[in-house]
């Protein structure tokens, strides 16, 4: 990887947090804390944005085969039937990929 691109900013920011961060995350500096903290809201955002384009567009079984797994089905709940509403209580099935 490159260099990262770094530059000086002035921020005004409450000293006892800042230092509070510090001696709970291990960083001997704020911009060590504030870098991670970036880090934490950047992956947290991302994965946010993820979580609801999944819930606009859910995963497919085609593209989620979880029959392939192998493992059995039955859970010991008498009241399902899983011959009748699976053809099986085994998971294990050959891929046909």
């Amino acid at each position: 990887m490159q260099g990262v691109a770094r530059g000086k900013v002035t921020i005004t920011l409450d000293r006892d947090k800042a230092e509070q961060a510090m001696r709970w995350s291990g960083h001997r500096t704020v911009s060590g804390v504030i870098d991670a903290a970036l880090d934490a809201y950047i992956r947290t955002e991302r994965n946010q944005r993820d979580a609801e384009i999944y819930e606009r567009m859910p995963i497919t079984a085609d593209e989620f085969p979880t029959d392939y797994f192998g493992g059995k089905l039955d859970l010991g709940d008498d009241d399902v039937d899983y011959e009748e509403s699976y053809g099986s209580k085994d998971l294990q099935r050959e891929d046909p990929r």
